[in-house]
This record gives C-alpha cells, structure tokens and sequence, in this order.
C-alpha cells in the first residue's frame, strides 16, 4: 500500500495501466484507492478529488470511507450512519452507477475507531485480489504530524497483558 496525496494530478489513464500491465502483474488486480474521512459534511472537492483519482488512471476504483467514531474529532455534529448515507447520497447524485466511485462503510458502524492500518490490513483480507492505496490530505504533510507515528491494535495482546502492548506503532510498515 503507498499513499496517494491529496488529489492525484491528472495524467494519461492509458498510460498509466499500460505501464501496470507491463510491471508483470498482467495489470489484473483491481487497485482501489481508499479516500477516508469524517465528511462531515461530504463536500464537491472530496467528490472532484475521488473523480480526479479515478481520471489519474492511479485507481480501478475509489471507495469513500466516512469514519466512525473518532477520538481526534469529538465535535463531529453527524452521527456514523447519517454521514454514511449523506456519501452515498452525494456519490450517487454526481455520478452515474457505472463510475468506480463507492462508498464503503469498512469503517462508520465500528463501536470504536479503527486506526488506519488496521482498517486496511482488515480491506486486504475482505479483498485479496485487491491492491489497495490510501489517500491521504495535505493535512498530512504539515510539520507537526508524521504518518511513521501511526498506530494499530496489537492483535496479539490478551486482557491481563500490560496496557501499554495494547498498541504497536506501525507507521512505518
């Protein structure tokens, strides 16, 4: 998985899967890229940015992802399931059923929040023959944050263990 910035910007789409084709992968694995988000509200740049993703040739398909609950943002006004439906709805207003945009809810019924490695370690194993890339914002690229400290659920921890195994970091794998 590589991350994508922002909006990719637009090139040849038919270069861009001649090359994948070329890479020795036969170019038949879908690549889909995974736009995440509160989207509280969706808004029609989160909508242009997905289409210019798709245009890029860089992505078969994008898959809005709104979040659920979200510790980092406790003042998201809209439930999960509202800013769910609001994607889908924005998506299927904008585009006709057989653009590859989508709304997935991987994440928005969650009790809790997924950490970003975790949601797409959970995609690849739902999806197998899927290459997945993960979008993120030019959020992401301030001075103050840096995505080699991200976390995730240490799966082999077990109640009793120390709380501090609870989490691994693993922003850089």
């Amino acid at each position: 998985m590589r991350p994508v910035v922002d909006c990719v910007a637009p090139s040849d789409g038919k270069k861009a899967k001649q090359a994948r084709a070329s890479d020795g992968g036969g170019g038949s694995r879908k690549r889909v890229a995974i736009y995440g988000g509160a989207f509280d509200p969706v808004t029609n740049s989160h909508l242009t940015c997905a289409s210019e993703i798709v245009h890029s040739g860089q992505a078969d398909e994008v898959w809005l992802v709104p979040c659920g609950p979200r510790p980092d943002k406790p003042g998201l006004k809209t439930s999960p399931r509202d800013r769910y439906v609001m994607t889908q709805i924005a998506v299927n207003t904008m585009f006709s059923p057989d653009f590859p945009i989508k709304v997935s809810d991987a994440e928005c019924f969650e009790e809790e929040a997924l950490f970003t490695y975790d949601l797409l370690s959970s995609l690849r194993d739902q999806n197998p023959n899927v290459d997945f890339i993960f979008v993120i914002g030019s959020d992401w690229l301030q001075p103050s944050t840096n995505i080699a400290s991200w976390k995730s659920k240490n799966r082999n921890w077990k109640k009793g263990d120390p709380e501090d195994q609870k989490v691994l970091v693993s922003g850089d794998k």
